[in-house]
This record gives C-alpha cells, structure tokens and sequence, in this order.
C-alpha cells in the first residue's frame, strides 16, 4: 500500500510537472478562452480515473498526504483545505493545475448558494434525535459522514445522514464541553472538565493513547486545520492561557496569552496562521498567530463573548455573546465592520458561516434560528428550533443544518436555496 500510494504521488508530480509547461497565454479557464484549459480537465479526468477509489467523483487528498512527495502537492491540499471537506473534485484539480501555470480564474462560489438566493432551512426538521443528554456542540466530521456532539454525561458519534446513533462514549469523569475531528476525519478529540483532553477512535468508539492532562478544568480543545496541533483552552474565571500541543498527545509546544476569562469558543483562520478567541467573564475577543504566539489584535464585546468564527475567504471575523448581536471585524486587523441583531434580542450563542461568506446561521439562547444577510445586515429567515440552541454545524453538501441544544435533542434541518425577491 505504501509503495502504491508513493507511485500515485509521483504520478501527480509528473502530471505537475507537464502541466506547468504549458506556453500558451493565461485566460480563464472557466470563461473558455484559456487554450490550456481543456488539458487542464483532461489531467484532473486522468487524475480521478487513477485514483478515485470511492467513485464519488473527488480525490481524498488526505491520504496522498501520508506519503512524503512534492511540495506542490502540499501546498494544493492547503489551499483546498479551506473549504473545509478534504477533498478535490475534477474541476477544483483543474483550476489549481491552471493557477499553477498562471492562468486567472474567477473566485468559486458555492453552488448551494448562487446569488441571488439565500439558504432557506425547512419548517420542521428531517430528524429529531433524542439522546438523553444536554448537548453544547456539534460538529460534522470532514469527510461529511459523522456527526459529533459533546454532552454532559457523554460523546455522541452520530450518522450524518439519519442522525442515527454510532457511539455513545462515557469516557471522561466530568462534563464534557467540546469536540472536534482530526482533517482526515478518523480522530475525535474531547475537552473536559476533568481537565483532559482525550482522543478516540471514530469508527471504534475506543480512546486512543494518552490524554493532554491540563492544570485547570478544560473548555474547549480542537485540532488545527493541518492536523499536526491541537489547541486547549481552559475553564477560567482569571487570565488564563491557550495550550498547542503537538499531536499525538503533545507535548505542549507553546502557549497563548492575553486571554482574560473563560474562553468559550476557538476558531481556526482557514487559510493562515491565525486563531481568534471568544472569551466569557473578560468579554474578549482575542486574535493570535498560533504559530509564533504573537497577539496579532484583541476587542472588547459590551457582554460575555460566547462565539467566534472566520468567514470562508478568511477575511473577516464573526463574534456573537450576551450583548445580543453578531459583531463583524476585519480578521487582519481587527477593524469593526458591522453589528447584526438577530431577532428576539436574546445571547447568541453560535455562528455558523454559509461557504459563499454571503449569509450568517445564528443560535440564539431562546431557541431561535436566524438566516442573516452579511451585507446589509437583515434577518431573512427566523424560526424557533429548541428551548436553546447551543452549536450549528453545516453538512458537506450544504443541504443539511443540525443544531443541538441542552433540551436533550439534535435536530437536522433541510437546505433549500431560497430567491429573496420571492419572500
């Protein structure tokens, strides 16, 4: 297997290699008027005919990854995985190929959400998955099969599609706060209150090696986009740190200071260095690189900060709290751009960015759900989902929402993009 994969990576290199000697005139590959262009599918059509072993019509980057090969194949699986599912399908191989020989392509869009539409979620839920446990988090694994779920008395590994129950892991001695899959979507880690962070196996069930053993109670732990670092945040009413930790099991690489209570949440920059903070009781919100330990900038929320994520593009920052709004920043520095109020005036809770970076999901402590417009702010859809609604998590598809809430219910929600002239 070793040596199959090796040839497969040497394959790509040579593919590289001869597509990078194209002399013809840089187009847009996608316009058509690009002369290298129709080399450029040809090779990606080659590229998932050799090794496209699910037939799904992409490339699992992740595992060519595991063998040592070229540079470039690196840095276009870093590119890629921003989009945040680890894999490639036959016209992202081809755009990158092109953009390696020059050639200018128009930004991608999403296709689930094509201007001028926004993503309306269905009036009732596809499935309502009763676990019996107050649920904080979830969260679907890269590869869009699993779904996660952190509870308080245990982890929750779900089918994606059915939301039907896999494994129920009792394996922490406290609370569990937070979870979060490995990119190539085989591992789990778990933060607790019993101040470890643990990893498992997630077809298994099973823990794997030794926990991150932390001096406080933890609250958060997530793995970093490349997979080699996972970031720990404790349960701290006083300045507190953000641990990296190398992965497997450490040790502890560096550590992130200037955080000045609970940090609630952590997200990653998608492309880059940069991990942003929202913290509780110091009402944070804080942005590092991750790599050096520098504090890049840090806001105040007038209320607790609960939630923070970076939009696709990496752009811009979205925080939510106890103040009762979405905050807008500039990621790079820290400039506000805008406050969005979801309906009901009640905490947000979570944040989750539609991939096209035009339209914002919100939860929000009374258990509502708001489809928010990013440029002008307006609320396009709202609909009362739970008693609270503590995470979101959107599928690979973009067709499913799954929203958990300590009402001791998952939810699954169907995706349809929706004109808004026809409201």
């Amino acid at each position: 297997m070793q040596s199959a994969h090796r040839n497969l990576v040497l394959t790509l290199a040579v593919i590289l290699s001869t597509t990078l000697s194209h002399n013809a005139e840089a187009g847009d590959p996608l316009r058509g008027d690009d002369p290298a262009a129709a080399a450029d599918q040809r090779m990606a059509d080659q590229a998932l005919k050799n090794w496209d072993v699910n037939r799904d019509g992409s490339l699992d980057i992740h595992e060519i990854l595991k063998v040592p090969g070229p540079a470039l194949i690196v840095r276009v699986w870093f590119r890629h995985d921003s989009n945040k599912d680890g894999r490639l399908t036959r016209d992202e191989l081809a755009r990158h190929w092109a953009e390696q020989r020059g050639a200018k392509s128009r930004p991608r869009l999403a296709t689930a959400d094509p201007t001028p539409y926004f993503p309306r979620l269905s009036d009732k839920p596809r499935a309502v998955v009763h676990l019996d446990d107050e649920l904080r988090l979830t969260k679907y694994s890269p590869n869009g099969r699993y779904l996660a779920a952190a509870g308080r008395n245990a982890i929750h590994i779900l089918d994606a599609t059915t939301g039907k129950s896999i494994h129920r892991i009792r394996g922490h001695s406290s609370r569990c706060i937070s979870v979060d899959f490995s990119p190539d979507s085989k591992t789990l880690v778990s933060a607790s209150r019993d101040r470890t962070a643990k990893f498992w196996n997630v077809l298994t069930g099973r823990q794997i090696g030794e926990p991150l053993v932390h001096g406080q109670q933890l609250f958060w732990a997530m793995f970093s986009p490349d997979g080699l670092s996972v970031v720990t945040a404790p349960d701290s009413n006083a300045q507190s740190t953000v641990d990296v930790w190398a992965v497997p099991y450490g040790p502890k690489t560096l550590s992130l200071r200037g955080a000045t209570g609970t940090v609630t949440r952590l997200a990653f920059l998608p492309q880059g260095n940069l991990l942003a903070s929202a913290e509780w009781d110091g009402s944070g919100v804080h942005v590092w690189n991750f790599r050096s330990g520098e504090l890049v900038w840090s806001k105040k929320h007038s209320g607790h900060a609960v939630c923070v994520e970076f939009s696709p593009d990496g752009k811009t920052l979205a925080t939510g709290g106890w103040d009762n709004v979405v905050r807008l920043w500039n990621a790079d520095s820290g400039k506000h751009l805008r406050t969005i109020r979801p309906p009901g005036g009640t905490p947000v809770e979570t944040v989750l960015w539609w991939p096209s970076g035009n339209w914002l999901v919100s939860g929000s402590r009374n258990g509502t759900i708001a489809v928010l417009d990013v440029k002008t702010g307006k609320t396009l859809q709202h609909f009362e989902a739970h008693e609270q609604v503590r995470g979101l998590a959107l599928s690979l598809d973009n067709k499913t929402v799954a929203s958990c809430s300590p009402d001791k219910t998952l939810k699954l929600w169907d995706v349809q993009s929706r004109s808004r002239r026809k409201r």
